[in-house]
C-alpha cells in the first residue's frame, strides 16, 4: 500500500511541478503572460530534460502537456511512450494526431514519424503497412537513419520473409506506398536508392521486395516459390489494367562470382515472369524481367542475416 501511495504521489508531483512552473512563468512576467504560455513551458520541460525516466510517469506528464499544448513533439513522444508500454492501438491514435500537426514538415520529422508508424503496425501484425511505412521512412531519412530504425527495418523485413505474400497483401503494400508519393507531390514511379556502409538502402515508389525461394544455386522455383509467383501474378492485374507496366527484378547476395550472380539474378527474375505468364498470358507486353546481381544490396555486411535479406525479387510498378 505504501509503495502504491508513493507511486501515485510521484505522478501527482510531476503534474504539480508542471502546473507550478506554468503559474510561476505567468506571475514572474505578467506582461508576457501570453508569450509564456503552456507551450513555452512544455518546451522548457523538454529542453531541460525534466521528463521522468519511468515510462508510466512520463506518459502522465506528456498527457498533461498534450492537454495544454498539443504540439507535434508532445503527441509523438506520447505515442512512443504507449509503444514502450505495449499499447500500439493507443500509440496509433497519438501518431495520427501528430501527423495532423506536421504541416510542411521537414523530411527528418516525417521520416521518424513513419518509422514509428511502421513499429506500430508491426506490433499490430499488419505486415503490408509495416513494410510500406518502414521503407518510406528510410527513403525520407537518407543518411540520417537512427539506430532504432535500422534494427526495426531489419526486423520488419525478416518477418516479411516468413510466409507467402497473398495477392491482397501485395496490393495493400503497393497502394500504401503509392499514396505516400501522391500526398507529397512526388512521382510514385521514381526508382532510385542510396546506400550507406552499414545501413539499409531502399527504392522509391511502388516497389515491394519479396523472398521467392528457388532450388539451391538454381533459377528453378521450388514449390513455395511457385506459389509466391502465382500470388504476385494475381495481384498485378489491377495495375496492368490501369496502364502500368511491371518490372520483376532479381537480386543476389554478395557471395560468389560477380558475373555468376548477375546471370543468376536475371534467370531467377525470368523464371518468376514465366510462372506469372503461364497463368496470365495477357500480361506479356507489360511484364519484364531484370537482374541486378549483387549490385544493389539492401544491407551491407557479411552476415547470414544480411545475405538472406539481400536475396530477393522486387516488384516495381512503372508508367507506360
Amino acid at each position: 500500500m505504501q509503495s502504491n501511495i508513493k507511486f501515485l504521489s510521484s505522478r501527482v508531483d510531476w503534474v504539480l511541478v508542471f502546473i507550478g512552473v506554468a503559474l510561476l512563468a505567468g506571475l514572474c512576467a505578467p506582461r508576457m503572460l501570453f508569450a509564456a504560455d503552456p507551450c513555452e513551458t512544455a518546451e522548457q520541460l523538454y529542453n531541460n530534460g525534466n521528463l521522468p525516466d519511468d515510462v508510466a510517469e512520463r506518459l502522465d506528464v506528456l498527457t498533461t502537456i498534450v492537454g495544454l499544448c498539443p504540439t507535434f513533439i508532445a503527441r509523438y513522444e506520447q505515442g512512443v511512450a504507449y509503444l514502450e508500454l505495449g499499447k500500439p492501438d493507443l500509440a496509433l491514435i497519438s501518431f495520427n494526431a501528430a501527423k495532423g500537426q506536421l504541416g510542411d514538415a521537414d523530411s527528418n520529422l516525417l521520416g521518424n514519424l513513419n518509422g514509428r508508424y511502421a513499429q506500430t503496425y508491426h506490433e499490430l501484425g499488419n505486415r503490408p503497412k509495416a513494410v510500406a511505412h518502414v521503407d518510406y521512412a528510410n527513403d525520407l531519412l537518407g543518411d540520417n537513419i537512427p539506430e532504432w530504425l535500422i534494427e526495426l527495418t531489419m526486423q520488419i523485413h525478416e518477418s516479411a520473409t516468413r510466409s507467402i505474400w497473398k495477392a491482397g497483401e501485395i496490393q495493400n503494400t503497393l497502394d500504401t506506398k503509392g499514396s505516400f508519393f501522391v500526398s507529397s507531390g512526388q512521382s510514385s514511379n521514381q526508382t532510385s536508392g542510396s546506400q550507406n556502409s552499414d545501413r539499409v538502402s531502399s527504392s522509391h515508389g511502388q516497389t515491394l521486395a519479396v523472398q521467392i525461394l528457388f532450388e539451391t544455386n538454381s533459377a528453378r522455383l521450388n514449390g513455395s516459390g511457385a506459389r509466391q509467383a502465382q500470388e504476385i501474378g494475381n495481384a498485378l492485374g489491377k495495375y496492368i489494367n490501369n496502364g502500368k507496366s511491371v518490372q520483376i527484378v532479381g537480386h543476389t547476395d554478395i557471395r560468389g562470382d560477380q558475373l555468376y550472380n548477375q546471370r543468376l539474378s536475371e534467370q531467377r527474375a525470368l523464371s518468376v515472369v514465366r510462372q506469372i505468364l503461364n497463368a496470365h498470358p495477357t500480361y506479356r507486353s507489360n511484364l519484364r524481367a531484370f537482374g541486378k546481381g549483387e549490385a544493389q544490396p539492401r544491407y551491407a555486411g557479411n552476415t547470414e542475416r544480411a545475405h538472406q535479406l539481400n536475396r530477393r525479387v522486387e516488384i516495381r510498378l512503372v508508367s507506360n
